[in-house]
C-alpha cells in the first residue's frame, strides 16, 4: 500500500462515522413531531362554556335621569287620570318594570313630595298622588289628590281589580278610559248609571262593570234596564252606548241575570267575562341569548 493510499484511509473511516445516524437533539425536530399533550375537558366539550349571562349596557347619567323623569310621569299620569292611587303590584304594570325597581321609583317619589304611602289595616300599602304630583299631570281634568285615611278597606280589592282590567284592555287598543271616581264630576258623561269606568274600545262607546259580588235581583234589574235605555237612546244621533263588559268571578250568575232582564235582541251588547281577582307584578320577559330573530318577529 502506497502512502497515498493510506493517506486516503482515514478519511474515508471520517465519512462514515459522519454518514453514520445521530441522535437527535430538541433543536433538529420539528414541532409536529411531538406528541399532543391531552387538552382539559373545557376546550374539547360540545357546550364548555355556561350560557351568557344578559348584561344591561352601560347608561349615562342624563340617560339615567330622563328615564327616571319618564318612569315618574308615567305614574303621576295613571294617578292623576282619576286613579287617585294605587298599589307595588298594579304599579309594576303602569312601568312594565319589576317589583324592585318599581319599588325605588316609587320610593324616590314619595321622598320628592309626588306620592304619599299609606299602609292599610290588612298591611297592604298603597300610594297616593299630592297636589305636587298633579302638578306634572299632562291632563288635569280629573285629577284629584290623595288622603290619607280615607280609603275605606272594603273598597280596596274592588278598586285595584278595576285597575288591572283597566291596564288589560289598554294593552288591547282600549281608549279614553275615565275611571268611576272621575265620572261623577264629568259633565259629558250622559248615562244613567255610574259604571266603574267608561272608554272607546273599537270604535264603540264602552261601560265597565266589575262584580265581585252578585248584586240582589231587584237591584240588578234596576241597572239593567237603565243601561237597555242608553243602549237604545238615539237622542243623540246614536245610541249613547255601544258595549257593557262584566267583568267577575261568577260569570255564569251574571250570565243568568242577563237572560232573565235583558231582551234577547240586545243581549249581544253585554258581555261577560270571567275575572281571575289575583294581582300579580308585572315580570320582565327573558332575554333569550344566541337567537336570531326574524323579520316577522319571531325567534329561530
Amino acid at each position: 500500500m502506497n502512502n497515498t493510499e493510506q493517506q486516503q484511509q482515514p478519511s474515508q473511516q471520517t465519512d462514515t462515522t459522519n454518514n453514520a445516524p445521530l441522535t437527535p437533539n430538541e433543536s433538529e425536530v420539528s414541532r409536529n413531531d411531538i406528541p399532543a399533550q391531552a387538552k382539559p375537558a373545557i376546550f374539547t366539550e360540545d357546550k364548555p362554556l355556561a350560557k351568557k349571562r344578559f348584561v344591561l349596557p352601560v347608561k349615562s347619567n342624563s340617560e339615567i335621569q330622563k328615564r327616571s323623569a319618564e318612569k315618574e310621569l308615567s305614574i303621576v299620569n295613571f294617578l292623576g287620570s282619576g286613579e287617585v292611587w294605587s298599589s307595588l303590584f298594579i304599579l309594576t304594570h303602569v312601568l312594565k318594570i319589576e317589583v324592585h325597581q318599581t319599588r325605588v321609583t316609587l320610593k324616590r317619589m314619595v321622598n320628592k313630595k309626588l306620592l304619599k304611602e299609606e299602609t292599610l289595616p290588612d298591611k297592604t300599602k298603597i300610594y297616593g298622588i299630592t297636589n305636587t304630583g298633579i302638578a306634572l299631570v299632562k291632563d288635569q281634568t280629573n285629577s284629584k289628590s290623595f288622603q290619607i285615611g280615607k280609603t275605606p278597606q272594603s273598597t280596596v280589592a274592588h278598586h285595584l281589580l278595576t285597575q288591572k282590567v283597566r291596564l288589560l284592555s289598554e294593552s288591547i287598543k282600549a281608549t279614553d278610559w275615565l275611571p268611576g271616581k272621575a265620572i261623577y264630576k264629568d259633565k259629558n258623561y250622559h248615562l244613567i248609571n255610574i259604571a266603574d269606568a267608561s272608554y272607546i274600545f273599537q270604535g264603540m262607546s264602552c261601560v265597565l262593570e266589575v262584580e265581585l259580588f252578585v248584586k240582589s235581583h231587584k237591584r240588578m234589574k234596576k241597572i239593567l234596564e237603565n243601561y237597555i235605555s242608553d243602549l237604545t237612546d238615539t237622542q243623540y244621533g246614536k245610541p249613547l252606548l255601544d258595549r257593557v263588559y262584566y267583568f267577575t268571578p261568577h260569570p255564569e250568575l251574571i250570565k243568568q241575570l242577563l237572560d232573565q232582564y235583558v231582551p234577547a235582541r240586545l243581549r249581544n251588547r253585554f258581555v261577560v267575562i270571567q275575572l281571575n281577582t289575583n294581582v300579580y307584578p308585572y315580570r320582565s320577559p327573558k332575554p333569550i341569548v344566541g337567537s336570531i330573530e326574524s323579520k316577522d318577529g319571531s325567534n329561530e
